[in-house]
């Protein structure tokens, strides 16, 4: 923003450097293709729905959930309320200290629990 660049030749930018980066990952995979080897195990059972999977599934769409609409459709209806764009850029700052923040106190708050996962 400083520079005055604007967003397409932005998205430009990155999608060269993620490019350049693929590319030298992707040289680090070109070597000789050998033969496929024996499983080393046996392949996992059909796994069925259970209590304790269907509460980590809430749990993961309560997260992605969580996320969504604070990061996403939050900011956007801020933005008709908040006119100074220097307080409309201090969201983020704070949004991701308190993202920060809430790990250590998710953190805290397991290690009062005393069940073994």
């Amino acid at each position: 923003m400083s520079i005055s660049v604007d967003a397409d030749h932005t998205w430009q930018g990155f999608g060269t450097v993620a490019l350049v980066l693929s590319a030298i990952v992707w040289s680090a995979f070109c070597g000789p293709v050998s033969p496929p080897k024996a499983p080393m195990r046996a392949p996992m059972p059909h796994l069925r729905w259970n209590g304790d999977r269907v509460r980590i599934a809430l749990c993961y769409a309560a997260f992605g959930f969580g996320y969504i609409i604070p990061a996403t459709f939050l900011p956007a209806m801020a933005r008709r309320y908040v006119t100074d764009p220097t307080a409309f850029g201090l969201a983020w700052p704070i949004f991701g200290a308190a993202a920060a923040l809430s790990t250590w106190v998710a953190r805290w708050l397991h290690a009062m629990n005393n069940r073994k996962l």
